[in-house]
């Protein structure tokens, strides 16, 4: 009973010293969520490599080894689709079987296991930069954060809002400039498979350097494409954190709320 009145009464203190940190915490346990799962997807890669298990294929939790030399033939997008307009159980002829093969080349297994990591480190990318949009609609249209229509605010005016907020703090850590390259990329992986259009993102060699800090470029069939490993997704959350503690900071200061977060953290 001590314990909790104890820990109310460190959340009251909290809430009185600044009442959008507990939204920052919120934010920094999903961050920590997302390298978590992360690192155990790269862990796997590495203790089953395809290049120790000469081909690997994943069904659920176990893995099925295979000893081959021919190609690989996956098919594992088999389903059978039907025309909604037709009453179901009325007839077979309106279901159509969906068959999706790819044939992997064991010397090339390697190099796709790693896109596919590449593919779902972009994955918890995006789920972090939703989660920096949720926390910035937390502490700057706080209280009214129940409401769905707020939840479908634009970036960009949250963006105007911060830049309101922020407007004699920015400078060093140019929020414009970072935030679009986080928006576009975002843009990118979620509508464009993650194909870049470089002249549009790239406004000035600010928005170039601050892209080649955070993301990797490949060239697939003459076009340019997002690529994560590992070290660079972890390097951008932690970027993005870091970010996103300078508007926090900001924004407190301007409100005299308390921001050093060893004394939040109390």
């Amino acid at each position: 009973m001590f314990e909790s009145v104890e820990c109310m009464a460190r959340y009251n203190t909290k809430i009185i010293m600044n009442p959008v940190y507990i939204y920052l915490e919120d934010f920094h346990l999903r961050l920590i969520e997302l390298v978590q799962a992360a690192s155990i997807v790269r862990q796997s890669y590495v203790d089953q490599s395809a290049s120790d298990l000469q081909i690997g294929i994943r069904s659920g939790a176990a893995l099925v080894i295979l000893d081959i030399t021919e190609p690989v033939e996956t098919s594992g997008s088999d389903f059978i689709i039907g025309d909604i307009t037709i009453p179901k159980g009325s007839s077979w002829a309106a279901k159509y079987f969906i068959a999706s093969k790819s044939t992997i080349m064991q010397d090339d297994y390697d190099i796709r296991y790693k896109a596919i990591l590449s593919d779902y480190y972009q994955y918890l990318y995006v789920q972090g930069y939703e989660a920096l949009i949720s926390f910035w609609i937390d502490i700057l249209i706080h209280p009214s954060v129940s409401s769905l229509s707020v939840r479908r605010i634009q970036g960009s005016e949250l963006l105007k809002k911060i830049e309101r907020e922020c407007k004699h703090d920015q400078n060093n850590i140019r929020i414009k400039e970072v935030w679009s390259i986080l928006k576009d990329c975002r843009n990118s992986i979620t509508h464009s498979k993650s194909l870049l259009d470089l002249p549009k993102m790239f406004k000035s060699k600010h928005y170039e350097a601050i892209f080649n800090e955070l993301f990797n470029l490949i060239e697939v069939d003459n076009v340019n494409q997002i690529s994560l490993d590992f070290r660079l997704f972890h390097r951008l959350i932690q970027t993005i954190a870091e970010y996103n503690y300078q508007i926090f900071k900001f924004i407190s200061k301007n409100k005299n709320w308390e921001y050093d977060l060893d004394v939040l953290k109390g």
